[in-house]
């Protein structure tokens, strides 16, 4: 009755595929349907820009802008966040045992027992030497700091015998 290969429409929505069997789609296929659909209703500029041989001036003028924003906002984060970790009072504290670790250190090696007091830029270190009252030959020091408000950070006691 039809000849193979041709494509004709019988009533209704049934239609003849190109084999000729009956099926109840048309004969076009789910792709050729799919792209024709998409492609109606792309914006024009979408389907110029992806479709064009060459990238117009404009949108790689864009790029670049988008680019330098993006990383205007990146450094200023991470300027943030480094002002922020040097502001944290642990970073001072522990700067600040390690200043107090070194003096002890270096006044044992030296054996400079004098009660001083010792400006690092941020800290300021108090020493104090005395005898301790439990063994006359033995001295006990003590080394503490403090910040710029007068606010006791660290301390150090220990006791030296001669």
């Amino acid at each position: 009755m039809f000849k193979k290969g041709k494509e004709r429409k019988a009533k209704g929505k049934i239609g003849i595929s190109t084999d000729g069997r009956l099926s109840r789609r048309p004969a076009k296929s789910r792709l050729n349907v799919s792209l024709s659909f998409a492609f109606c209703f792309l914006p024009f500029a979408l389907r110029s820009f992806f479709f064009s041989s060459r990238i117009k001036g404009s949108i790689l003028l864009e790029s670049i802008i988008s680019m330098i924003i993006v990383m205007t906002c990146f450094g200023a984060g991470i300027t943030i966040y480094a002002n922020v970790m040097q502001t944290d009072n642990n970073r001072l504290r522990l700067r600040a045992q390690l200043v107090v670790e070194e003096t002890a250190i270096r006044t044992k090696t030296e054996k400079r027992f004098l009660n001083e007091t010792i400006d690092a830029e941020p800290l300021r270190i108090v020493k104090i030497i005395s005898p301790y009252e439990k063994a006359p030959d033995v001295q006990q020091m003590l080394i503490e700091a403090f910040d710029a408000e007068g606010k006791k950070l660290a301390t150090h006691y220990e006791l030296i015998a001669p």
